[in-house]
């Protein structure tokens, strides 16, 4: 048996995900994927002033790598949503709404984003196409249909998955950054 899918069958009860900022934690305090089965952490191991009291110090070069492989990558890719969220396929648990809270959590963390890209590693043509992705997701929510099919459907979705994905191809890590849209 895949090891990933054991962790997840052995997670069946009540649990809690432990979200920061910068991404999730698992039950010992290590950043671990959004959809790892690790970060689902069951209510039984669950110790909050333990996790509330690890002190973790992030580079924001690095926090914003991490959002953008994570959470943008997730929303950038329509056969992941269709997959997952309509057909409830696969080892991941997730959903609209969870993507939207990781999105969120992340971009309330970022005071004077415009003057502060630099720290966190972005260039100003990244930090123009995220503050374009916030934006068209800002439009998008109040009026946002509410079944997993209607919402890619909507055409207005179609447009931020396809901002995502621009941000998401651009290269992230050391090194010159250059586009490479990998349009869907």
């Amino acid at each position: 048996m895949n090891l990933f899918l054991k962790k997840k069958v052995e997670q069946r009860g009540p649990y809690v995900i432990h979200t920061t900022p910068y991404g999730r934690f698992d039950k010992n305090g290590r950043l671990v994927p959004r959809n790892h089965p690790d970060s689902y952490i069951p209510i039984s191991e669950y110790d909050e002033a333990k996790l509330s009291k690890k002190v973790f110090i992030v580079n924001k070069k690095v926090a914003f790598e991490h959002f953008v492989k994570e959470v943008v990558k997730t929303m950038s890719d329509r056969r992941y949503q269709k997959r997952v969220w309509v057909k409830g396929k696969g080892q991941e648990r997730d959903s609209f709404k969870e993507l939207i809270k990781d999105f969120s959590t992340f971009v309330q963390e970022l005071d004077d984003f415009e003057e502060s890209y630099p720290e966190w590693g972005l260039t100003e043509r990244q930090m123009k196409i995220f503050a374009v992705l916030c934006w068209k997701l800002k439009e998008f929510l109040p009026h946002s249909p509410n079944s997993p099919e209607e919402i890619l459907k909507d055409s207005r979705w179609r447009s931020i998955t396809k901002t995502a994905n621009l941000l998401h191809a651009m290269r992230w890590g050391d090194g010159p950054r250059s586009l490479l849209y990998l349009g869907r």
